[in-house]
């Protein structure tokens, strides 16, 4: 795949005149030369797949680590990205905790550090965004958790709780997560949320 993408790269360099023309035929000739090899390379593949039947050759990419959130410019929250930022990389310190009175940014700072692992090295394998309300869904709480670790939607379907709950453990055990959950507690007008990490 990345040899494709290489390859891509140097055409789409290579091109003037709007695209009509190469700026370099040699280039351009190496390139072509290059492209017919892979393919050649593709239609071996697909004949040998033949015999092993019904097995795929490819195997589906990893999820990305963060599914960036939709989130708003703000002002006044940077020196409280900062220190809560800091206690993300102390590898001392496992549980965060952000409360206060609704309206106050919780939700917004929260999306911002969410979405800072997307720009930011800390090789977390998966970072979850889980909201929990008042009136808690369980159910539906272990789908959104379960369909961003891309969980098998046959195993799912067939499970008990008891093996859903197994199966999440087990696959959120090999990793290194950062979980964001936000608890809605309307009922009492307070709105709380925090991170929790599992440096593996």
């Amino acid at each position: 795949m990345m040899e494709i993408n290489t390859v891509h790269q140097e055409i789409s360099n290579n091109k003037c005149l709007s695209g009509c023309r190469p700026k370099n035929c040699v280039l351009s000739y190496e390139s072509g030369k290059r492209i017919v090899h892979m393919l050649k390379n593709v239609n071996e593949l697909l004949t040998r797949r033949e015999h092993f039947g019904s097995v795929d050759i490819a195997y589906k990419l990893p999820p990305k680590p963060v599914d960036e959130m939709p989130s708003v410019e703000t002002v006044g929250l940077d020196l409280m990205l900062n220190q809560v930022w800091n206690s993300i990389e102390d590898e001392n310190i496992g549980i965060i905790g952000l409360y206060g009175m609704g309206g106050a940014g919780k939700t917004t700072l929260m999306k911002r550090i969410h979405n800072e692992f997307g720009k930011r090295n800390l090789h977390f394998d998966v970072v979850l965004w889980v909201v929990v309300s008042r009136d808690c869904d369980i159910n539906r709480i272990m789908n959104d958790i379960r369909n961003r670790l891309e969980i098998d939607d046959n195993f799912w379907n067939r499970s008990s709780q008891n093996q859903k709950v197994a199966r999440i453990y087990q696959v959120l055990k090999q990793k290194k997560i950062c979980i964001h959950g936000r608890r809605s507690m309307e009922k009492f007008g307070t709105r709380n949320g925090g991170n929790v990490k599992n440096r593996n």
